[in-house]
C-alpha cells in the first residue's frame, strides 16, 4: 500500500515543479503535506540523498555528471524520492551522481 502511494506523491511532486500559478501551487503543496503525513504516520520516511555520499542501499544511480563543484561520488541531483520504513528501503532514490573531472594528458612533451 505505501510503495503504491508514493506514486501519488511522486505526481504531485512532478506538477509543483512545473511553473505555474501560486495559488495552484499553495494548494498542491498543502496536498503534498497531507499526503507526506499519512505516510509519516504509518513509519514511512522520506531518505535523504541531496549532498550526501552515494550509497548503494539507499540510492539507485541514474546518471553521473562531471562536476568540479562536488566531490566524486556525490548526491547532486535527486530524480525520485527514496523512502524507508523502518531501517527497510521502500524503494531507493533515483539520483544524479557527481564525477571527478577528467584531467587532460600532456603526454608527448618530449624534447626532439
Amino acid at each position: 500500500m505505501l510503495r503504491d502511494w508514493l506514486e501519488v506523491v511522486d505526481s504531485v511532486d512532478r506538477a509543483l515543479a512545473l511553473d505555474q500559478g501560486a495559488e495552484l501551487r499553495e494548494g498542491l503543496r498543502a496536498v503534498l503535506d497531507q499526503m507526506q503525513g499519512v505516510l509519516k504516520r504509518h513509519g514511512a520516511e522520506r531518505i535523504d540523498a541531496e549532498g550526501q555520499p552515494f550509497d548503494p542501499n539507499l540510492h539507485e544511480a541514474i546518471s553521473t555528471v562531471t562536476s568540479a563543484d562536488h566531490a566524486p561520488n556525490v548526491v547532486v541531483h535527486v530524480a525520485r524520492a527514496g523512502w524507508r520504513l523502518a531501517d527497510r528501503v521502500l524503494r531507493p532514490a533515483q539520483v544524479v551522481v557527481a564525477k571527478a573531472p577528467e584531467e587532460v594528458s600532456h603526454g608527448g612533451d618530449r624534447d626532439a
